[in-house]
C-alpha cells in the first residue's frame, strides 16, 4: 500500500478490501499490468472475464454447492479442469508482482522467470 502512495488515514479500508476476493484478484491483475504496456493491454481486454473465472475457480475448489437438488463437492466441480495451466498463470503473476516489489531494492526476485 505504501508503494501505491495510500495515505495512512485510508488504511482502515484495507480490511474491507482484503475480504473481497474479486478486489484482491483485480489488484493482482492491476499490479501485474504495470510491467509492460503490451501486458497491460492484454490484461485489460481480459480483466472482467479473468476476475470472474479466477473467483469461480476459487469458489468451486472450496465450497460445496447444490444444483438441481444434488449436492456437489469441490472435487466434482473441478475434476475436469487442468489446474496446471491456471497454476502457471498464477505463478507468473506472482513473479511479476514480486519483481515489481523488489526491483527498486536491488534484490533479485525468486520464482517463475
Amino acid at each position: 500500500m505504501h508503494k501505491l502512495g495510500t495515505p495512512i488515514s485510508e488504511l482502515h479500508k484495507l480490511d474491507i478490501l482484503l475480504r473481497d476476493h474479486k478486489k484482491k484478484i483485480e489488484f493482482i491483475i492491476l499490479y501485474a499490468s504495470t510491467e509492460s504496456i503490451t501486458f497491460k493491454s492484454e490484461l485489460n481486454t481480459l480483466k472482467t472475464e479473468l476476475i470472474t473465472h479466477v473467483n469461480s475457480l476459487k469458489n468451486d475448489s472450496m465450497y460445496v454447492s447444490c444444483k438441481d437438488g444434488k449436492v456437489i463437492s469441490p472435487d466434482e466441480k473441478i475434476a475436469g479442469i487442468d489446474v496446471a495451466v491456471h497454476l502457471r498463470a498464477a505463478e507468473s503473476l506472482v513473479w511479476v508482482a514480486n519483481s515489481l516489489l523488489t526491483h527498486h531494492s536491488g534484490e533479485t526476485p525468486s520464482g517463475v522467470p
